[in-house]
């Protein structure tokens, strides 16, 4: 009697080399450390999330050659959509010559926003005598009567001049007189 090869728990359809369920062709089967079928796994691909994308290189800043009155020039993929909109509207297309100047409004838009943006951050710039000038003018108003300098408001600096008293500590104080 001939014996059967069988696996190790003892069933024939397991032993090596079998194939059937779970049990695929050995050239079929996985690999140790060759590269994943399924490199993102079961969530799938990440997705851009805004600041990644704000950061990334925007498509239309990227270059093409046109050719402009028979002659190639290398131009944004933004001045090449702004040519072929000039050349459909000055042919006389409506919807390019309206495309065209929406186009011009938005760069306007964004122009006057980055100037803005620089122009705030340049405010935004640490001056002392400016920050002093606004308490200064917020001591005026809380002690009701005219402070000249921060030093004299505080007690810090010189003396009280004759026949005008010191300010009263209690309204210099944050959240006094505020019942």
């Amino acid at each position: 009697m001939s014996r059967e090869r069988r696996g190790p728990d003892g069933d024939p359809s397991r032993e090596p080399g079998s194939v059937g369920y779970c049990r695929p062709p050995v050239d079929r089967q996985f690999r140790k450390g060759a590269p994943t079928p399924n490199p993102y796994g079961r969530r799938g691909k990440p997705r851009v999330q805004a600041a990644d994308a704000a950061r990334a290189p925007d498509f239309l800043d990227g270059y093409v050659t046109i050719t402009v009155d028979g002659k190639p020039k290398r131009v944004t993929r933004d001045e090449a959509i702004d040519h072929v909109l000039f050349v459909k509207a000055a042919g006389g297309d409506v919807a390019a010559t309206r495309r065209l100047d929406e186009r011009r409004t938005d760069r306007r838009r964004r122009a006057e926003a980055e100037q803005r943006a620089v122009a705030i951050s340049a405010r935004a710039s640490f001056d002392p005598t400016e920050d002093e000038q606004v308490i200064t003018r917020a001591l005026d108003r809380r002690t009701g009567r005219t402070v000249t300098s921060l030093a004299d408001a505080t007690g810090t600096g010189s003396e009280p001049e004759e026949g005008q008293s010191a300010p009263d500590p209690e309204l210099l104080s944050p959240g006094a007189g505020d019942a």
